[in-house]
């Protein structure tokens, strides 16, 4: 945590302004709805709502990213008390001992305990990345959020050592490294000449021993003075470098921009589809139920229709076949009279002949009885006679 370059987190743009969006999903969990769980939220959101206004973008990203990382595992016994911190032990027990402490991890603790504890190392450390003197300003500026006891004027870049000793008993300070702006290396060259011709004059002075005493001084001064525009060059080339890496940063993250662009655009075309699609399943379902309905509806129409027709049809076909069976049972009725007529007349002939027939056997019977009687008449009167008759009948 001593080291300010871990300091710096390569985030998606705008991770910043979804840090009160993720806090309060944060506090909807169970173990967040304590009182002091509460209020550990409404500072961490208003003091980052404070300091964001005053840093470059990526800082503010990392410094967001730092301060959800630092919430896992916050309890209401841990904001309680700042000993108890993960964050607090963490810079404690750093091999070797760190003497300063990253920019996130003073804000966490000052945000969530006020600047009047007693912190873990008495120095703030700043990353290298802002070179330039108006965003080291700008930084130093928004170095203290608001405290747990109220809001805490924001000072000055120059003040700031001076108010923050007077804030917090273990004094914070800001390590301040040789920032150097490139755009000064032009007026720092012009220096040396001045100087480089200032000894030359010096030299050309007549020889005398106070004169020399001066120039001897003068010199080691101009010697002094030139090795730390060295030191200063060489700190102004790492700054150059930096200022180089940041703009390859820049051009990145711009890059990265017009990346998440593209694939937020995909994901809205993506989401207009999803939409249109299932405006048309609407749609579609809407019309498959009408088209279900009108259907029913006909199958009804039909069904109540056909049922009539059949009914219609068969009170029809009922009513012929009555008909019908009228016709034929009157036909057979009369046909049956005319044979009972004719067959009564067929028996009273039958009846009359039979009579007729009788009658004739009396009658024959008659006739058969007088021959009979005839011939045994004329046989007891001529034997021989009827001998000979038998003859002949043989």
């Amino acid at each position: 945590m001593g080291d300010s370059e871990d300091f710096i987190v390569p985030l998606p743009p705008g991770s910043a302004e979804r840090f009160p969006a993720a806090i309060d999903l944060l506090s909807q969990k169970p173990s967040w709805k304590d009182a002091t769980m509460q209020g550990v939220i409404r500072r961490l959101k208003h003091n980052i709502g404070h300091v964001k206004k005053d840093m470059i973008p990526h800082i503010a990203d990392s410094l967001t990213f730092h301060v959800i990382e630092y919430l896992e595992g916050m309890t209401p016994r841990i904001a309680q008390d700042i000993t108890k911190s993960p964050v607090y032990r963490t810079v404690l027990s750093s091999h070797p001992p760190s003497k300063a402490i990253i920019y996130p991890a003073w804000f966490f603790l000052a945000s969530i305990y006020g600047p009047d504890h007693k912190f873990p190392a008495d120095k703030v450390s700043c990353p290298h990345i802002l070179s330039k003197h108006c965003k080291e300003a700008s930084f130093q500026k928004a170095l203290i959020p608001q405290g747990q006891n109220g809001p805490v004027s924001r000072v000055s870049a120059t003040a700031n050592e001076k108010e923050m000793s007077k804030t917090v008993p273990k004094t914070i300070t800001v390590i301040e490294r040789p920032l150097v702006d490139p755009s000064c290396g032009e007026e720092m060259r012009s220096e040396t000449h001045n100087v480089k011709g200032l000894l030359d004059k010096l030299r050309a002075l007549p020889d005398r021993p106070v004169v020399s005493d001066r120039l001897v001084t003068v010199e080691e001064k101009i010697q002094a003075f030139l090795s730390q525009n060295g030191d200063r060059s060489k700190d102004r080339a790492k700054d150059e470098a930096l200022a180089k890496t940041q703009k390859d940063v820049e051009a990145l993250q711009s890059q990265i921009k017009k990346f998440v662009a593209t694939i937020d655009s995909q994901s809205q075309k993506i989401h207009d589809l999803e939409e249109e699609n299932k405006a048309i399943r609407t749609d579609f379902r809407n019309l498959q139920s009408e088209v279900n309905d009108n259907i029913s509806k006909r199958l009804a129409g039909a069904t109540v229709s056909l049922g009539s027709t059949i009914e219609n049809t068969e009170t029809n076909i009922r009513s012929e076949i009555h008909t019908k069976i009228c016709k034929v049972e009157k036909g057979f009725g009369e046909s049956t009279n005319t044979l009972k007529a004719q067959i009564e007349r067929q028996n009273h002939q039958l009846s009359e002949q039979i009579l007729r027939i009788n009658e004739l056997e009396q009658v024959a019977d008659q006739v058969v009885s007088k021959v009979a009687s005839l011939f045994k008449r004329k046989s007891d009167e001529d034997p021989k006679g009827s001998n000979e008759d038998k003859r002949q009948r043989t």
